[in-house]
């Protein structure tokens, strides 16, 4: 019997195995595919803390917290997995192209500066020292200097392979049909071939997780929201800081590659990328950086972004079934809500200790009443 099973190996799955790991606890991960295919493997990686939140509360307190991980966690995964997750600090420039999204990136600023975090408005020439290959329509840009971004999926996989480096045990293309409850407590999963058992049982396998928990009263919607992007190859560069408009983000990597993204398509299962997305994705980009045109295309793809109807994530534990936790529906910020989550549930469920945070989070803000 293991401590902690674990349903799903993308980043929340495989970063909660990580921090559980840390703490000497004996770990079951399963994935229905390979680990990472899913929203981690497909994401453009921007730590977008300020970028993506703009209101205050708990989801941005927690943003910030997560944040502020990533220096040292690299570090760490770096000596545990021997994978360089990427991370660049050099911030993040939010452009307006009209007098009104002007307007929208002063109160950001003025908001960001509220809640005791950086954020620097530039136009003219100080807006065109920092980018000097940004449109000539661009009238300005509000700099978010801790907004970094890593590469997606060498994060998915530092976590996991770190994990399997703690003595975590994965298991791939093996899909959990149930879960196993037994005296009113989370024991183990049911899956197609066998069952395995544990102390705890933790559902972090994203759009899936609903089918998965509605037996013990999860009644959430947690849906895709498809994302298409397309990476582009340079012989040199021609900006350095993540620049985001109203129509795309472009994310200089290295290798002098850009990531530009994402569509957003609700309720789409569908995995093809459609030349209608890729057009209106290299379209927006090339009012903000018009050298974006002289790119080689180097690849393609689309992914699904798990988002609630509330647009915040459940996280936490389901109180009418003992030991049964839930970590799913990150949408656009499961990279950079992927350590704190994995560390507040480790907390959770090794030592009882319930970051206070979390009450926003739960599970049972949607949950039906049902017998279990």
């Amino acid at each position: 019997m293991y401590d902690v099973i674990i349903v799903g190996a993308g980043v929340i799955g495989s970063s909660i195995a990580y921090y559980l790991t840390e703490q000497g606890a004996s770990v079951l991960i399963i994935e229905k595919d390979q680990p990472a295919k899913g929203a981690s493997g497909a994401a453009g990686g921007m730590l977008g803390a300020q970028a993506e939140i703009h209101t205050a509360g708990p989801f941005y307190e927690m943003a910030q917290k997560s944040r502020e991980m990533f220096p040292e966690l690299a570090c760490k995964l770096r000596e545990k997995s021997g994978i360089d997750i990427g991370l660049v600090q050099k911030g993040l420039l939010q452009v307006a192209i009209t007098d009104e999204q002007t307007s929208e990136l002063e109160t950001l600023m003025t908001f960001h500066q509220s809640q005791g975090q950086q954020a620097i408005l530039l136009n003219g020439k100080d807006l065109f020292d920092k980018e000097p290959h940004l449109g000539e329509d661009i009238k300005a840009g509000l700099y978010l200097p801790n907004d970094h971004q890593i590469v997606a999926p060498n994060l998915a996989k530092a976590f996991l392979y770190s994990a399997t480096a703690n003595g975590a045990t994965l298991l791939t293309d093996t899909e959990v049909v149930s879960i196993i409850k037994e005296n009113g407590k989370a024991c183990g999963v049911k899956a197609e071939a066998q069952s395995y058992f544990a102390k705890s049982v933790v559902i972090a396998s994203s759009i899936q997780t609903p089918r998965l928990l509605q037996p013990f009263g999860f009644n959430a919607e947690v849906y895709p929201v498809k994302g298409e992007c397309i990476s582009l190859r340079f012989s040199q560069l021609p900006i350095q800081t993540t620049i985001m408009g109203k129509g795309c983000y472009i994310v200089p990597k290295r290798g002098k590659r850009l990531v530009i993204g994402a569509t957003t398509k609700p309720h789409d299962y569908t995995k093809n990328v459609t030349a209608g997305g890729i057009t209106s994705l290299l379209t927006e980009a090339m009012k903000l950086v018009p050298a974006v045109d002289d790119g080689s295309i180097e690849h393609v793809w689309a992914g699904h972004r798990p988002q609630t109807v509330d647009g915040l994530p459940y996280v936490g534990k389901l109180e009418r079934v003992e030991e049964l936790y839930v970590a799913c529906g990150h949408y656009r910020n499961g990279i950079l809500l992927s350590p704190i989550t994995g560390k507040w549930m480790a907390e959770m469920i090794l030592n009882h200790e319930k970051h206070p945070l979390l009450a926003h989070f739960s599970p049972q803000r949607h949950e039906k009443e049902v017998n279990v």
